[in-house]
């Protein structure tokens, strides 16, 4: 998690290791083609790119969104099961992002 000095919001911060990354070929295009899918994604329903740095030549972070609320994965494991109504505003949210 990191503070946006300009906008003032929380940012969720996804650090990959360079070395390990480029370390193939294959992962490399994979994540510059991250990157550039996520730079082109612009949707209320979902998670917004702000950008990616470089702090050092072993790291790269992709900037997203801060989802205060965390991932759906963790609302499940920490509350369980979900009543219908619940589960129906998700997939309708879910729905809308990937219709996008």
């Amino acid at each position: 998690r990191a503070l946006h000095s300009r906008e003032g919001c929380f940012l969720a911060v996804k650090e990959i290791e360079i070395n390990r990354a480029t370390a193939r070929e294959e992962e490399l295009r994979l994540l510059t083609r991250e990157i550039s899918t996520l730079a082109q994604l612009k949707h209320n329903h979902i998670v917004r790119y702000w950008g990616t740095a470089t702090p050092n030549q072993r790291y790269i972070h992709i900037c997203l969104e801060f989802c205060s609320g965390g991932s759906l994965s963790s609302l499940l494991k920490d509350w369980g099961a979900q009543e219908v109504t619940v589960v129906r505003k998700f997939a309708i949210q879910i729905l809308l992002g990937l219709r996008y």
